[in-house]
């Protein structure tokens, strides 16, 4: 096995998928990113800018579509919601109750059950 040619190849590989710059739907959608973002940032939804692009000639799927924005489209002016739990303080707090006194072993006996009957 020659190793050289090996290393030369995947380093030709490593060099050709770093000169892409990304996926197809990356490259056609780099000119619009700052517009869209905007657009996003003011309020408009991602079907209404994947219908806009079908209709000037857009080609990827809704799900293609769907990932580039999530991930290039975010929205940053809005903050996240999140689910906040009070946390209880001392004074919340209901004291300890006292141990249960343990059941006699007398209100613990039951007759046993017999098929015809009880005795």
């Amino acid at each position: 096995m020659n190793y050289e040619d090996i290393k030369k190849e995947i380093e030709e590989i490593t060099k050709a998928s770093a000169d892409s710059g990304g996926s197809r739907i990356e490259q056609e959608l780099a000119p619009l990113k700052e517009v869209m973002l905007k657009a996003r940032q003011q309020g408009v939804t991602l079907k209404r800018l994947y219908d806009l692009l079908c209709k000037k000639g857009f080609k990827g799927s809704a799900s293609s579509f769907a990932k580039y924005a999530q991930h290039h489209l975010q929205r940053t002016g809005k903050a996240k919601k999140t689910k906040t739990i009070p946390v209880k303080t001392t004074a919340e707090v209901p004291p300890k109750q006292e141990s249960i006194p343990p059941i006699s072993p007398s209100a613990t006996k039951t007759k046993p059950r017999v098929a015809g009957g009880d005795y």
